[in-house]
């Protein structure tokens, strides 16, 4: 199979199983190639209820398929839980916090339980950052390493689960957004106040308004551009955009930020 033909039918999967769309599928499908450049792109537990209602995977490449799928929701089930005592242990310290990406992504999936999810990011204020990580270091949290020099984040382990805990974007701390570090900052800072609950199943966490929360996700992708884009980041905006904006919103609410920031081709 070429990559072109390759690459389009996996657009094309990901189109049948996320938006209900209608496709024919070629004739001769290597399966097996298609499933590793999906695994590749973390987006292989995607498509995959829906291949499995169209019984085009023979039996072996069926299983293994599976056995992906069940490991990564087994694993998804993990974060949930350990995500839920973090969000306890920063409300029980009075440390207002949101979730970045993971879970705060998922929420746009028709089944967010396939969205891969890595580790654990949440943002806080600046000013409770120390805290924070002080917090966590007493409770069991281990430092991944002992000198930790990012200006934006520290990160953490415990139950073999990594957690970052952010004061700031990594792409605004490095100064990637031209001159609007300052602007961005304080838009982010802002929506921690304004955080929402957000609901799967019954897990419950905050997250950023729907403008900063989008935000996220769109200067993530620009955060990959240099260290390599994968679909799991497109597909977050993608699905964003499809649950939440509209013409209306678009123009009031995002297209002047992106305008200001310089991001708004790459957006659309």
């Amino acid at each position: 199979m070429l990559d072109a033909d390759k690459n389009k039918l996996i657009f094309d999967l990901l189109q049948a199983a996320l938006f209900q769309k209608n496709i024919t599928l070629p004739n001769n499908i290597d399966w097996n190639q298609i499933l590793q450049e999906m695994k590749i792109q973390t987006v292989a537990g995607l498509p995959y209820e829906w291949l499995c209602s169209r019984t085009v995977l023979d039996a072996k490449i069926k299983m293994y398929w599976n056995q992906i799928v069940v490991f990564q929701v087994s694993f998804w089930v993990k974060l949930m839980h350990e995500q839920e005592l973090l969000i306890q242990l920063m409300r029980k310290n009075n440390i207002n916090m949101v979730i970045l990406k993971g879970a705060a992504a998922a929420i746009y999936y028709p089944k967010p339980e396939v969205r891969s999810m890595g580790d654990i990011d949440f943002f806080v204020n600046p000013k409770d950052f120390q805290n924070a990580c002080k917090i966590m270091i007493e409770n069991g949290y281990r430092s991944v390493h002992e000198k930790q020099t990012s200006p934006h984040h520290i990160a953490f382990k415990k139950n073999k689960v990594t957690f970052e805990v952010h004061k700031s974007l990594s792409i605004i701390a490095r100064n990637h957004v031209g001159n609007h570090q300052e602007y961005l900052q304080t838009l982010m800072e802002n929506g921690l106040v304004l955080a929402e609950q957000k609901k799967i199943e019954h897990w419950e966490f905050p997250t950023f308004p729907r403008l900063q929360n989008g935000l996220v996700l769109l200067l993530h992708i620009t955060q990959h551009l240099k260290t390599g884009l994968g679909l799991r980041q497109i597909l977050d905006w993608s699905m964003f955009v499809n649950q939440e904006l509209d013409d209306e919103i678009w123009k009031t609410e995002f297209q002047p930020i992106l305008q200001k920031i310089g991001l708004e081709t790459m957006a659309i």
